[in-house]
């Protein structure tokens, strides 16, 4: 396998996994007591959601977490956190993509590991008080 087919592999899957957590904000953005709804991979149709608009979603939604008094204020914190860090991974996965840097992958992981983590204490914090 020569380096581009590498990159072009790696980047998939990076791919991927920024598709997922990107999933998962949108699961934990509709538990919030007042929804932000941002658009869903599942309601729309394969190709049919494009990554800017995934992109422009989440800063619309960093933006507007801050003002949902509703929430407990460390699930604003996480999910804002959340938020930084998968936008930082769709940053690095354009440079790794650009310029094949091997630290913009660890970059890419790391907050991708960051964000699923965030979202686990936000998630876990609203489904309890659904729960109540």
């Amino acid at each position: 396998m020569d380096n581009d087919d590498y990159m072009g592999e790696e980047a998939q899957n990076l791919g991927l996994e920024l598709l997922r957590v990107y999933e998962l904000i949108v699961t934990v953005l509709g538990l919030l007591p007042l929804p932000i709804m941002v658009p869903s991979l599942a309601e729309h149709e394969a190709g049919d959601l494009r990554i800017e608009d995934m992109v422009a979603a989440t800063q619309r939604a960093w933006t507007i977490v801050p003002e949902q008094v509703l929430a407990p204020e460390i699930v604003r914190a996480a999910l804002q956190t959340a938020i930084t860090h998968w936008l930082v991974s769709m940053d690095l996965l354009a440079r790794f993509t650009h310029t094949g840097d091997r630290w913009a992958v660890a970059g890419v992981l790391l907050n991708l590991g960051a964000a699923e983590r965030a979202l686990d204490v936000a998630g876990q914090i609203l489904t309890d008080l659904a729960d109540e």
